[in-house]
């Protein structure tokens, strides 16, 4: 377990269990509020593992640096993602995106997932995902079997959408 503070928000991370072994996972996984949202957080520990002893020491300073900077710019980043997701939900539904104008849809953010981080003697690089839920208040217009993520990069003290998908699980 490791706690980590960043302004009001504190996150306990725990280690999954694996529901049916029983036994630790590499995942690492805390909830909290930010801004009136209940988020997940999220990363694997093998993002730290050495290749050369193959032993995996955590960096919780930059698990925190990360999390401070996408939950900062929190808001911003939603508005970009939600631009960029819309035309993908148009282009698979081949809808004309009223149901968003109307106020039918909309994409529910649910966490932060930590993909990938790596460090050089300049800066730290690292990505993460923002997860979307597409809900309504209409049955048919969910894509219930569905996630949506948005992909950012920080591009020296910059936050840059990189890509969005849709997928099953």
């Amino acid at each position: 377990m490791e706690i980590i503070a960043i302004n009001q928000l504190c996150l306990n991370f725990n280690q999954v269990v694996d529901a049916d072994t029983k036994i630790l996972t590499h995942e690492w996984y805390a909830k909290g509020m930010v801004n009136d949202l209940e988020l997940e957080f999220s990363f694997n520990e093998l993002l730290f593992k050495k290749t050369e002893t193959d032993e995996i020491i955590i960096d919780w300073e930059a698990i925190r640096a990360i999390l401070k900077n996408s939950i900062t710019n929190l808001d911003s980043l939603i508005k970009q993602s939600e631009n960029v997701l819309r035309p993908l939900y148009k282009e698979v539904f081949k809808s004309g995106g009223k149901d968003f104008d109307n106020k039918l849809i909309y994409f529910h953010v649910l966490g932060i997932n930590i993909s990938c981080i790596s460090k050089n003697i300049y800066f730290d690089n690292y990505q993460f995902d923002l997860i979307f839920l597409l809900e309504s208040e209409i049955d048919h217009l969910r894509d219930t079997y569905f996630t949506y993520y948005s992909t950012f990069r920080n591009l020296g003290s910059t936050l840059v959408i990189t890509g969005v998908r849709r997928e099953e699980g």
